[in-house]
């Protein structure tokens, strides 16, 4: 069974990866697979933050309703 990744984690992730990336020092090889997995990290957080939202939106029009 997969462990679901944590927002927390999955953004650190994807700084490290940026900043190897920054850094210059990757082959091509290297830089790809980096940028394919940024890129998922990326629209796991993107996903992450959405359902946050979504919940928080709930939440509030239930206060708002009383």
């Amino acid at each position: 069974m997969k462990k679901e990744i944590t927002f927390t984690d999955a953004f650190e992730r994807f700084e490290k990866i940026l900043q190897e990336l920054d850094s210059g020092n990757l082959s091509l090889e290297e830089t790809i697979k980096k940028i394919e997995e940024g890129a998922s990290l990326y629209k796991v957080c993107s996903k992450m933050l959405s359902k946050a939202k979504n919940t928080i939106t709930t939440i509030n029009k239930k206060l708002e309703e009383g």
